[in-house]
């Protein structure tokens, strides 16, 4: 599903997901959301918790092409229900193991006194697998 999709009738857009994706273009992590377009205008669409910012109808936000803007993003791409839950469990997943690891660093830093240099290597080894 695109935007392109709805060409003859934008309107249809409305009550639709995208996932929106911000940050800056060199940073490695970009904040990503899924969000529901909730108002449609002549030239572009508005999102969820993001009404201030417009968007044209190839997902680009407006106004992000002077000096300003340089180096960042924010894209919204069109997605479907099942996407977007395949996406949300998928993040959801992703912080549990994140989490999971923080906690086993904690325990490693907090007896690394007890522990030697060949047990230290193995446990970061699986950790960062």
């Amino acid at each position: 599903m695109e935007f392109k999709d709805f060409e003859n009738d934008y309107s249809k857009l409305v009550g639709k997901l995208v996932v929106y994706t911000s940050g800056k273009s060199y940073a490695k992590n970009k904040s990503r959301y899924i969000r529901k377009i909730v108002k449609v205008t002549k030239t572009g669409f508005r999102i969820y918790d993001f009404e201030k910012i417009l968007f044209d109808f190839t997902g680009m936000q407006k106004g992000l092409h002077g000096r300003m803007g340089m180096g960042t993003i924010s894209i919204c791409k069109l997605i479907t229900e099942d996407e977007a839950k395949k996406l949300s469990s998928e993040w959801k997943h992703n912080k549990k193991i994140k989490e999971m690891k923080n906690q086993i660093m904690e325990v490693i830093l907090n007896n690394i006194n007890n522990l030697d240099e060949d047990k230290i290597k193995k446990i970061f080894n699986i950790i960062n697998k």
